[in-house]
């Protein structure tokens, strides 16, 4: 069974957490392309992370892990 991790979770770690910051801003800046990420970070479904997902991105660091 695949793990279902949830949205923001950029590291794949089960947790939205700080340590995903990086990764977000890497992929919103172009400096990453990895499919898995993008899918972690695009909020809005629009196949990839732009200023548009920025505001979800915060608000899935202040949700409860």
């Amino acid at each position: 069974i695949r793990p279902r991790f949830p949205m923001g979770d950029i590291n794949l770690d089960q947790n939205v957490t700080d340590d995903d910051m990086p990764l977000f801003f890497d992929l919103l800046l172009g400096n990453s392309n990895d499919p898995q990420q993008i899918t972690q970070a695009d909020f809005d479904g629009d196949g990839a992370v732009t200023g548009l997902d920025i505001q979800d991105f915060i608000d899935s660091l202040r949700l409860p892990n």
